[in-house]
């Protein structure tokens, strides 16, 4: 008589233990072929009721609605790093958004146009009057933009003065070593100045 696996349904052949199917273990029931031959046959009875029953199909219902998934906004990861460049740590990646709020033009935080900076880089190398304007500009409760460039250029003019006259002292020093060393030879040197 045929065993069949009561998991997947597969015959199973040469009485194994577990079914090559799907693995699972067979419990076989002892062989009952000549106990079913020794048992007397049941009387007949005189009249049987016979019970018809119907297969009647149950109406469907619908099945049960699955709202829709809200879209997550996406979300990027910079790559990682090998170990030899960083720690590989994945560091989430927002996309920068455009402010809007940008400063009104006539505002004290506007940003200065190109062609301001270039008035400003002019009238700032002028020797005497450069530096004067850069003192009041960088006093000045105005634009930032321009009051920060102003106060760089005045540092630049500084340390620009600050080297001029160290380079003119440092001269004068060396001429007058230079002068006292030829007045003691014997030689004397005229300039035009």
């Amino acid at each position: 008589m045929p065993v069949f696996c009561k998991n997947c349904g597969k015959e199973i052949i040469n009485k194994k233990k577990f079914c090559e199917n799907c693995g699972t273990k067979i419990e076989f029931e002892p062989e009952i072929e000549n106990e079913i031959e020794n048992i007397p046959a049941p009387a007949e009875p005189e009249s049987v009721p016979v019970l018809q029953l119907r297969y009647e199909p149950e109406e469907e219902s619908p099945p049960p609605e699955i709202p829709e998934p809200t879209p997550e906004p996406q979300q990027y990861t910079a790559p990682t790093a090998s170990p030899a460049y960083g720690n590989g740590v994945n560091i989430p990646y927002t996309q920068p958004v455009a402010a809007d709020d940008a400063p009104p033009k006539k505002s004290k935080y506007a940003p200065v146009g190109t062609l301001t900076y270039i008035g400003l880089m002019i009238l700032m190398n002028i020797p005497v009057i450069g530096l004067i304007s850069a003192i009041l500009l960088a006093l000045s409760k105005g634009n930032v933009s321009r009051r920060n460039f102003a106060r760089a250029t005045l540092v630049f003019q500084i340390i620009g003065y600050v080297i001029a006259l160290a380079s003119l002292i440092f001269v004068w020093i060396t001429w007058a070593y230079i002068n006292e060393f030829l007045v003691r030879h014997g030689i004397e040197v005229s300039f035009w100045f």
